[in-house]
Order: structure tokens, then sequence, then C-alpha cells
């Protein structure tokens, strides 16, 4: 993975973490982090609703979420406000899903985060 690739990456995030969209519905607080974009899943809150009931490592789940909130974040841009994605965005989505996947695999989640292929499959349907 190239460093522009991390940069992008940083500023995703960085721009979620400066936006204030917590009034939507189906956001949650994971460890001492807010979620932004989990309206974009209610299975990803349902399961994070009560991560800490599930892991030994809370600071692993609050990572993994925070991940999971920039590929919603992506989501929502390229399919609901773009209504297109380029294949940078595409790549993100590919490599996001795959480090959540493994952190899932960590906390030995992996089958109950099955919801996030469909994330990436989204923005694959409207990749130019």
């Amino acid at each position: 993975m190239s460093g522009d690739f991390f940069r992008e990456l940083d500023q995703k995030l960085n721009i979620i973490c400066e936006s204030d969209e917590t009034a939507d519905s189906g956001e949650i607080v994971v460890g001492n982090y807010q979620t932004r974009h989990y309206d974009m899943c209610p299975s990803a809150t349902k399961l994070y609703n009560d991560i800490d009931d599930q892991v030994d490592d809370l600071d692993l789940a609050e990572r993994t979420a925070k991940m999971q909130d920039v590929l919603f974040y992506l989501e929502k841009h390229t399919v609901k406000e773009m209504k297109s994605a380029t294949q940078e965005d595409v790549m993100m989505a590919e490599n996001l899903a795959e480090q959540i996947m493994a952190m899932a695999g960590m906390m030995d989640l992996e089958s109950e985060h099955d919801y996030i292929q469909s994330h990436v499959d989204a923005i694959k349907e409207v990749a130019k």
C-alpha cells in the first residue's frame, strides 16, 4: 500500500472526526469514539452497541469501529451523494474491508462482520 492511501485515509478520518453528524439515528459510542456514519448500517449499530460485553480488547473494537465509520462515510459519499465512485474509492473500500475483517478476526467476531462486504459491493456498483 502506498503512502498516498494512508494519507487519504487519514484525511477521511479527520473529516469524520470533525464533522457533526452525531444526531443521526444509529450512532453509538464505542469506547471513547462517537460514531458518525453508522446510520448506513443497522447491523454495525446492533453489533457495536454492546461490543464492550463481547470483547476483551475495547481499544481494538474502537479502532475497528473507526475504520467502519470511514467505510460507511465512503459509501455515503459515493453511493448516496455523488452516485458514482472512482477506482481509487473502490480500492480504498476493499483495503478498509480487508483491515476491518482482519481486526474482526482478532476479536473472534468475523462472522458477525459479514455485512462489511455488502458496503464494498455498493461502492463497486456505482464505480465508473
